[in-house]
């Protein structure tokens, strides 16, 4: 169902790598993404400026973060979460 809704709506099917980079982003900025600004990484995942704002909000949700959170954040951004940040907040060995 949801590919039939990502194609006929034009939304973005979210991957684990897109997540992946946001969370990164979040997290770090851009430092070591050899990109330019938050419109070069929208650019590069392919989704609008306005799309990684919000994906990005719900992982500094998730990061129990006070401002410019969202609390809608989906089970795959959650196991990002999980998997790259850890329950001790340290988990960096994939970085």
């Amino acid at each position: 169902i949801m590919k039939n809704r990502t194609k006929t709506l034009g939304l973005h099917d979210w991957s684990k790598q897109d997540l992946i980079l946001i969370f990164y982003w979040v997290k770090y900025g851009l430092t070591g993404m050899y990109l330019k600004d938050e419109q070069g990484l929208a650019n590069y995942i392919g989704v609008s400026k306005g799309s990684l704002i919000i994906q990005g909000a719900n992982f500094r949700y998730l990061m129990g973060k006070d401002e410019g959170v969202l609390s809608h954040y989906s089970e795959l951004q959650s196991e990002v979460f999980e998997e790259y940040n850890g329950k001790n907040g340290a988990n960096s060995e994939h970085w």
